[in-house]
């Protein structure tokens, strides 16, 4: 059932995932999550054999966005969620990467 999979803010297939990262302030500007999040499309391209992976950041998060971009994910839309932890409204802006761009983003960088 497609309800199964969207266990979390964006909507998705049953061949797609979300990303989503935190790393404690004292460890960034190191290259420590761009390198992971290559790692884990590489893994969710390659052995997972997904579709598509999204990601998403907040306004007050260039920081992920900066990420996300440097992956090779591109903006798709953005939309108002609200944050129960936080009882607060935020904007998340979406962007996402294809298996089908990832390979070819691969064979530019060889």
């Amino acid at each position: 059932k497609h309800s199964d999979y969207r266990r979390n803010s964006i909507r998705q297939n049953e061949n797609e995932a979300e990303i989503g990262y935190w790393l404690k302030s004292d460890l960034w500007r190191r290259g420590i999550m761009t390198e992971a999040t290559m790692r884990v499309l590489e893994h969710a391209f390659t052995d997972l054999k997904l579709s598509k992976v999204w990601g998403g950041y907040y306004n007050d998060n260039i920081a992920s966005f900066r990420v996300l971009k440097k992956c090779g994910m591109i903006y798709q839309y953005s939309k108002e969620v609200y944050l129960p932890l936080l009882e607060e409204n935020r904007t998340e802006h979406v962007l996402c990467i294809t298996a089908e761009q990832w390979y070819k983003q691969r064979l530019h960088h060889i």
